[in-house]
């Protein structure tokens, strides 16, 4: 019987310095804390797989580190936590340790003068890197928050390229304040003439308690200037679009590009609702339709799997019979997602991909037409040239993306 493919993310949440627009789980490590961090790490992994291999019969396909800032930390620590994380699921004979894709996210700033970094990320089996850049322009960087300059994110690129990786990607952001099209284009034309395999486009967000929604609060501005920007993101996205498709990148989701092969396997499973499994400060899972996610505080976390503290189990009431005893560990949200649920994650996130929601797929999944629930939805954005519905999918149209957020509410 083929094994289901698993995910795995690995979060560490330390930063030189938190970005002005960042409001994820990281923070600036005090004294030992990167140390005692990776230990708990280690112990949470060894504690946690082989409860998870017994429960289901999975094989790891995609493994992503991600932050906070994770080359900021000794590039061997990075090397020690995915022996670990081998050494335990080949431990297990019901589950395997074969990833065709492992991905860590990279800060230029952290590592343009580190080539050494490059070699023990290649000796510990990551053969993708994401290389954040956010933008060319270094005024706009210096908006941003950013600890590095365009020339840092070039070098970075050059000592990966040496050190063999041929699967990179790069992230931008886009609506920036004062950006233009013309401003985004310079970024873009960067970027492309690297050749970097995969290009990320996301759209700022100015979160509230973020020192960037100090400088520019959404809800002072006056409609005109609301309506401007719109104009101006909606610019941005068409012509990004255009320009990446040119250079031979095709948009395959929402917010990312790729040459071809050269899509993110990771982030494919969670828009297709595939199992994964966070290990780390506030690292999601989602087995079966059960999802669940670490607490949030570190030093809990730090003392839940510093190897002397029992199981408790005063995190959630809210459980249902099937949670398995490994789950409650050091888990402050646990929750069963009921039919009604699942089907609206798989239209919702099945919209985020361009080729969209299989219509088979839908009645394979949950044994009814996707029609017996969403008729109404569909019919009326077909009618409105919001959606397409041809040859047994569903899938926004280019009209629809411009509007995604709204449609894929209705979904929910």
């Amino acid at each position: 019987m083929m094994k289901k493919k698993l995910a795995v993310y690995i979060h560490i949440p330390f930063c030189v310095k938190k970005c002005a627009y960042c409001d994820f789980n990281s923070a600036k490590p005090k004294n030992g804390q990167i140390d005692l961090y990776v230990s708990s790490l280690k112990n949470e992994i060894i504690s946690m797989v082989p409860s998870l291999m017994k429960m289901s019969d999975h094989s790891v396909d995609t493994v992503y580190i991600g932050g906070g800032t994770p080359s900021m930390i000794d590039a061997h620590f990075i090397e020690d936590v995915l022996a670990i994380l081998k050494e335990a699921f080949e431990k297990e004979t019901a589950g395997s340790y074969k990833p065709s894709e492992i991905t860590i996210e990279c800060n230029p700033g952290t590592v343009f003068d580190k080539e050494d970094n490059f070699v023990i990320y290649r000796r510990a089996g990551i053969n993708r890197l994401s290389l954040g850049l956010q933008s060319a322009n270094e005024e706009e960087l210096a908006i941003l928050g950013r600890i590095h300059t365009r020339e840092d994110w070039k070098r970075s690129v050059k000592l990966a390229r040496y050190a063999g990786f041929d699967n990179i990607n790069t992230d931008l952001i886009s609506g920036i304040p004062g950006q233009t099209w013309e401003d985004f284009k310079r970024s873009l034309d960067t970027v492309i003439t690297t050749g970097v395999e995969h290009i990320s486009v996301y759209s700022l967000m100015i979160e509230e308690g973020t020192p960037l929604y100090e400088r520019y609060k959404p809800e002072s501005l006056t409609e005109e200037e609301r309506d401007r920007l719109n104009e101006n993101d909606r610019l941005i996205y068409d012509n990004t679009g255009n320009v990446l498709k040119m250079a031979g990148y095709e948009r395959y989701e929402i917010s990312n590009y790729a040459k071809p092969g050269y899509e993110c396997r990771h982030n494919i499973v969670y828009w297709k609702r595939g199992d994964y499994i966070g290990f780390g400060l506030g690292a999601a899972s989602l087995i079966g339709n059960i999802r669940f996610k670490n607490t949030d505080s570190l030093s809990e976390y730090m003392r839940m799997y510093d190897g002397s503290c029992p199981d408790d189990k005063s995190f959630s009431d809210k459980l249902c019979a099937s949670v398995p005893e490994f789950m409650l560990k050091g888990k402050n949200e646990v929750e069963c997602i009921d039919k009604n649920g699942q089907m609206a994650e798989y239209a919702f996130l099945g919209l985020r991909m361009t080729e969209g929601i299989s219509e088979e797929g839908f009645r394979n999944e949950f044994g009814i037409s996707i029609d017996d629930i969403y008729a109404d939805v569909i019919k009326r954005y077909v009618n409105m040239g919001m959606l397409i519905r041809k040859d047994g999918m569903i899938r926004l149209s280019k009209e629809g993306f411009n509007v995604s957020n709204r449609i894929m509410a209705d979904f929910l």
